[in-house]
């Protein structure tokens, strides 16, 4: 086991709600643990923070422009794991987080990563992780990486594939920005906050530190994910679909005059194979045998469910 005794987790969106949860939850099943979970937040109060309150969590509120009240906030932190997103201002906020974690003590830092890889792309938007990464280093301090490609229970429903990806299949109307055949890693949140809390927990230090974890649940193309999503469904066929193919050319410059089009951003670092997490075939989701993450068609299907577009 690791032997760290106090989990933080700053930002508790998406992933970082995840992460938080499943910390808990796993004290609850192993009554080994002795570990606490503190989590930082900007907000306030929420419903989702009073639960993680109500359920053992130290919730600490901070400000990214007070210095002090996150120096307070990590005091006695031995595992930071950043969870802010794009929307916290770029991931800015996360440099202010690694500059501060030096002088509380800290002593592994897990990045805000959790999609592509982040080592390799060439995008603005995406490179800044790298570059966090590499400030810890010249900082002196240990970090853990996971990429885990796509966020499936995201990306795959109904909504965000229409209005980010400008993929509608209920209308039968798509457009493809990317080669489809193009392999890319898929893994639901809740799935990646199972496999990395397991694993700082469970593991020795010495394999933590300063290592990149590559998970996924699977690798899918679009067209293999679709053509089996579209048969579950007893939908018609993809070739029945009204379908504008665009270019790679076409991709670059479209988002040169629309910058802030995620979704064709995410596409590209996609084409450019950075959501394919697998380094040489080879990912690091056998070092726990016992994690069973959903297939990616199902978590399509549910999510298409919950949106009652079936």
């Amino acid at each position: 086991m690791s032997g760290y005794t106090v989990y933080a987790i700053a930002g508790l969106g998406r992933i970082g709600l995840n992460l938080a949860q499943e910390f808990l939850a796993m004290k609850v099943k192993d009554p080994r643990l002795a570990y606490s979970v503190r989590a930082l937040t900007t907000q306030s109060t929420s419903d989702a923070i009073e639960d993680l309150a109500v359920n053992g969590a130290n919730v600490r509120t901070v400000s990214y422009e007070s210095p002090a009240s996150i120096l307070a906030a990590l005091d006695g932190v031995d595992v930071l794991m950043s969870c802010i997103g794009y929307e916290d201002g770029g991931l800015h906020a996360q440099m202010i987080l690694g500059d501060l974690a030096k002088a509380a003590g800290v002593k592994l830092v897990v990045p805000s990563e959790y999609g592509a890889q982040s080592d390799a792309v060439k995008d603005e938007n995406f490179t800044i992780k790298e570059v966090f990464r590499k400030r810890l280093i010249a900082n002196g301090l240990k970090y853990a990486v996971f990429y885990t490609g796509f966020w499936s229970d995201f990306v795959l429903r109904p909504f965000i594939l229409r209005d980010m990806f400008q993929i509608d299949l209920e209308k039968g109307n798509i457009h493809k920005w990317i080669d489809w055949d193009t392999p890319l890693s898929f893994t639901t949140q809740m799935d990646i906050a199972r496999y990395v809390t397991h694993v700082l927990v469970y593991l020795p230090r010495s394999e933590l530190e300063n290592r990149i974890f590559r998970i996924q649940a699977d690798s899918q193309t679009l067209n293999s994910l679709f053509v089996a999503f579209l048969e579950k469904t007893s939908r018609p066929p993809l070739a029945n679909m009204k379908t504008t193919t665009h270019s790679r050319a076409e991709l670059d410059e479209k988002l040169d005059k629309e910058p802030l089009l995620i979704g064709l951003r995410l596409f590209r670092a996609a084409d450019d194979e950075m959501f394919s997490v697998s380094a040489d075939g080879k990912l690091d989701s056998a070092i726990w045998p016992e994690w069973k993450p959903e297939r990616t068609v199902d978590v399509m299907i549910r999510s298409f469910v919950a949106a009652k577009d079936l």
